[in-house]
């Protein structure tokens, strides 16, 4: 999406009358006058580099301010249904310890709006508390948060921050391009990040991705998944169109899947970290998230046609067997489990839930909200 801004223009008044003729000045005039610099007839290197740079910059911002707008008019189409806020996001905030819920980027068009909240799962439309903190995506673990976020200037810049209970960030780590998927181990031990290096959406075909892994105690870096060994029937296979998204922990917090795409095609991958290996199961998996019971994997399907449409669909990782869920609309996100029997997921800027096993119906979960973690 994009949103433009046209300007009306103005127009100078042009005269009609004859201007008068020019007399050029006489020898002794012309040696009056003071002199002048040389003629500007061809920009030098400085002056060129000069107006490369400008351009360069005016570039980024309007990307930026596109892209923000962008977020904004996708939270604009959701439900008209009101947002009660329970606390103002400027006094301190802790995430509670006594109850589940589930925490999410707030995406109501007030003056919260993109800050971080949370809200009983039980009851999560009756009123959620806000944060200080701005995300375009987030997760939360075992008393650990990530954080991806755009800072926007005459260049963007990219971040993933580390944050505790208290929502303040603790590591800040660069990040090379938008903001796509964020996960965390649920013993907390480790994080992933994933960006968008060139396009925008996982359905251009020339998008490329950066996906780092992070140890969240200290906020270092312990690799890109481009840089681990990817095995396919017995043999090592690497490709410079290796790309990586989407990728979810075992309970062990070192196996973990994720999504491999190369040479057109997506395959679901499952990874050792401390072996820094990866194996392909299957073709035709993005986004993959696995069940609490680490039995079944939820993932985003891409359906035949011409225009890119994803399905969402539930994998038994013994049979290998799929089930679609009930749910007809293409779905573009990350799933999260909201227990062994439901998945949650966002659909333009409200959070659904359909049950995992394909019967009943979609359900809003929570209005005016995207990128939801359960934690309990």
């Amino acid at each position: 999406m994009s949103e433009r801004h046209h300007a009306a223009g103005s127009y100078a008044k042009v005269s009609s009358e004859t201007p008068p003729a020019h007399t050029p000045p006489t020898a002794a005039e012309q040696a009056a006058q003071p002199p002048t610099s040389l003629p500007d007839a061809k920009p030098g290197r400085s002056r060129i580099l000069a107006f490369a740079v400008l351009c360069v910059l005016c570039l980024a911002l309007a990307i930026g301010s596109i892209t923000w707008a962008a977020m904004r008019e996708r939270a604009a189409t959701t439900s008209s249904q009101p947002v009660t806020v329970a606390s103002n996001a400027s006094a301190p905030v802790v995430a509670p310890t006594d109850q589940p819920f589930v925490l999410f980027q707030h995406v109501a068009r007030d003056q919260h709006y993109a800050k971080i909240a949370f809200a009983p799962i039980g009851t999560p439309n009756e009123s959620r508390t806000v944060t200080g903190l701005t995300c375009e995506r987030v997760y939360f673990a075992a008393g650990q948060g990530l954080c991806l976020l755009t800072e926007g200037g005459l260049i963007n810049q990219y971040f993933a921050y580390t944050f505790g209970p208290d929502f303040r960030p603790r590591h800040k780590i660069a990040m090379a391009g938008l903001p796509s998927r964020a996960r965390i181990s649920s013993d907390g031990r480790y994080g992933t990040a994933t960006v968008f290096v060139h396009g925008h959406s996982y359905a251009d075909g020339n998008l490329s991705t950066q996906t780092i892994l992070i140890d969240m105690a200290t906020g270092a870096t312990l690799g890109e998944l481009e840089q681990f060994t990817v095995e396919r029937d017995g043999a090592d296979i690497k490709a410079v169109d290796f790309n990586f998204w989407g990728v979810t922990f075992a309970h062990d917090s070192n196996r973990y899947y994720a999504t491999l795409a190369t040479g057109g095609q997506t395959y679901l991958v499952e990874g050792d970290v401390a072996a820094r290996t990866m194996r392909v199961l299957r073709e035709n998996v993005e986004c993959p998230s696995l069940s609490p019971d680490n039995k079944r994997i939820a993932f985003k399907k891409r359906m035949p046609g011409r225009n890119v449409t994803w399905r969402v669909h539930v994998l038994d990782l013994e049979t290998m067997q799929e089930t679609p869920v009930n749910e007809a609309r293409s779905v573009d996100d990350q799933v999260e489990w909201l227990d062994d029997q439901t998945i949650l997921y966002a659909v333009d800027a409200d959070v659904w839930s359909v049950p995992a096993d394909g019967s009943g119906a979609p359900t809003k979960f929570v209005a005016q909200a995207l990128s939801p973690a359960i934690v309990r």
